[in-house]
């Protein structure tokens, strides 16, 4: 992006399926950008500073059905909490969805459900819900505020760490039990 911009219509999808780099650049995005089940790829990044894809009323910022999705920076941002802010792993045409870093501190990022896996090594998230029933979710790095099961059989966290992996507590360092199956709070990987 070369200055802030929006989609023609902030309310509607904005279908960027295909193969393309996103750079925020600093810049913010108005919109809900979406990707089919037919997309290929789409990586995420700010080579400046504070760049976003920001939705409006309760729409999710990022939407994926199908394809590659790599995040390494930028804020996805809702303007409600109680909203998607990425929704990844709905379909079957989802392949590897992989985030190295970004911000994701409003709304909640939501993943495996039915296809595609999820990667995880860095980024700032408020809310992670994970697929109880989903295998197809590792978890080496992040910050979050709450991680939980949204959907599906009981995950327990041990489920979603890579191996030699552990939840601490953010303020204290200590490690966080990982026998509970219920949810975890400020955390991190």
């Amino acid at each position: 992006l070369l200055v802030n911009c929006e989609t023609p219509n902030t309310n509607e999808k904005f279908d960027i399926s295909g193969n393309y780099t996103l750079d925020l650049n600093g810049c913010t995005l108005k919109g809900r950008l979406y990707l089919s089940k037919t997309s290929t790829s789409l990586t995420v990044k700010d080579s400046g500073t504070g760049g976003k894809i920001q939705a409006t009323s309760g729409w999710s910022p990022l939407w994926v059905d199908g394809g590659d999705v790599t995040i390494e920076s930028g804020t996805l941002a809702t303007e409600k909490d109680t909203v998607q802010a990425l929704v990844f792993g709905q379909e079957a045409a989802c392949g590897t969805l992989t985030i190295t870093g970004g911000s994701f501190k409003t709304g909640y990022v939501q993943i495996g459900r039915t296809g595609g896996t999820t990667v995880i090594t860095g980024g700032a998230f408020h809310d992670l819900r994970v697929n109880g029933d989903s295998k197809r979710v590792t978890l080496s790095g992040g910050t979050f505020d709450t991680v939980k099961r949204y959907n599906g059989s009981t995950i327990a966290p041990t489920d979603l760490l890579a191996d030699g992996y552990t939840f601490v507590d953010r303020g204290t360092g200590a490690e966080v039990s990982t026998s509970q199956a219920a949810a975890l709070t400020n955390v991190r990987v």
